[in-house]
């Protein structure tokens, strides 16, 4: 009987006669199943050394560390979470305390907000909220539509951008 493991270049299996085990010194024998391997390709009982367990169990405990991180730098953007007036919303024309808040800390020194109505545009005079995720402005607003456009520089040094809408209806 003859079992042969093609490595690419050359077989490996010697005939063995089945129930005749022999001591090839190298060559590792199955007596019941009729093949031999050498001993390169022999699988080894042995522990690997320390050394590469310890590398193996740091590689694999860094992986979730790393994941965490990855994902916290991804949500590091100042995103608006909520805004007051709310995208498309009604307001009543007259006083309008505008209000955004972030999903994250942002420099309110150097973000701004800038309300366009018509053709014109105009910036506001903006501060922090009592957060340092909030920016807020007092405007007077007549009727007509409205879009407040924003930039924000988060404390990561990322800068976010966007439009909130919003139409002021005439006072009833």
């Amino acid at each position: 009987m003859i079992c042969r493991m093609n490595d690419l270049s050359s077989l490996y299996a010697i005939p063995v006669t089945p129930g005749v085990c022999r001591d090839e010194g190298a060559l590792a024998t199955n007596c019941n199943a009729g093949w031999t391997l050498p001993a390169r390709l022999r699988y080894s009982a042995r522990p690997q050394s320390q050394g590469h367990t310890a590398v193996n169990r740091a590689l694999i405990a860094a992986i979730p560390l790393l994941a965490a991180a990855w994902c916290t730098t991804a949500q590091a953007h100042a995103i608006l979470i909520d805004s007051t007036p709310a995208p498309l919303a009604h307001v009543p024309a007259g006083h309008l305390a505008v209000s955004f808040r972030y999903n994250s800390r942002i420099d309110a020194a150097r973000s701004k907000l800038v309300l366009m109505h018509a053709e014109t545009s105009t910036r506001v005079a903006q501060h922090g909220g009592g957060n340092n995720d909030t920016l807020q402005a007092p405007l007077d607003l007549t009727p007509g539509e409205y879009v407040i456009k924003w930039q924000v520089l988060a404390t990561d040094g990322h800068i976010t951008r966007g439009r909130v809408p919003f139409t002021v209806d005439a006072a009833p």
